[in-house]
Formats: C-alpha cells, structure tokens, sequence
C-alpha cells in the first residue's frame, strides 16, 4: 500500500534583530504533523496564528535563507512521497513514528 502524500505548508520568515537577521520556517498542516514538528525539533506551537486562524508551528532562528529553504525543501520532499523518504534518517523515522502515534491516539478517543 502506497501512502499517499502527506498536506503540509512552508512559509519562510525573515526575522530582523538589532544586529542580524535570522530566518524562521513556519508550518502549516495536520494537527498530528505540528505536534510531531513541536516534539521532535522543540518548534513553537501557535494555536491561532495571524494566518486565517490556522493552528502553526514555528521552527526558529535558521542562520540564513538558504538553510532555511534547504530544510524546507527536505520536507516537502519527505511529505511529499513519504514511501521514499530517507528511512535510515533518524530525524525522518521519528517525524513520522511521532505523526502515525499522534494520529492513533486520537483515533483511540473517538
């Protein structure tokens, strides 16, 4: 069974400070992927961001844009086929192993 891709949005955010300027990647999707981002890189969760409402989570303080579009480009990539996803990543089994249990426990209150 193939699994099928996983809606996620990136939103990268330029963050000026008095002497540097860090970049930050904001997260939109399943509730089960924010806390998974939340858990597992300690991002900042906004349940009511200044985005239509939506529930966020913020992944903070990249150096630079270009790392900052790196890692978001990973993901997208991961989500986007995530049959094919770098299964040997630890970060990219645990992301995931978070989202699935995420998702079952709430399955379980239902």
């Amino acid at each position: 069974m193939t699994a099928a891709p996983i809606k996620v949005e990136f939103l990268l955010v330029r963050v000026e400070d008095k002497e540097d300027s860090v970049w930050d990647v904001c997260i939109f999707g399943h509730q089960a992927v924010l806390k998974a981002f939340e858990k597992v890189y300690n991002g900042h969760y906004i349940e009511k961001s200044l985005f239509e409402d939506k529930p966020m989570i913020v992944i903070p303080e990249f150096p630079n844009e270009h790392h900052a579009e790196v890692w978001k480009e990973y993901w997208m990539e991961a989500f986007n086929d995530p049959d094919n996803a770098c299964k040997s990543c630890p970060t990219v089994t645990q992301l995931f192993d978070t989202i699935g249990a995420h998702i079952m426990e709430n399955k379980k209150k239902i």
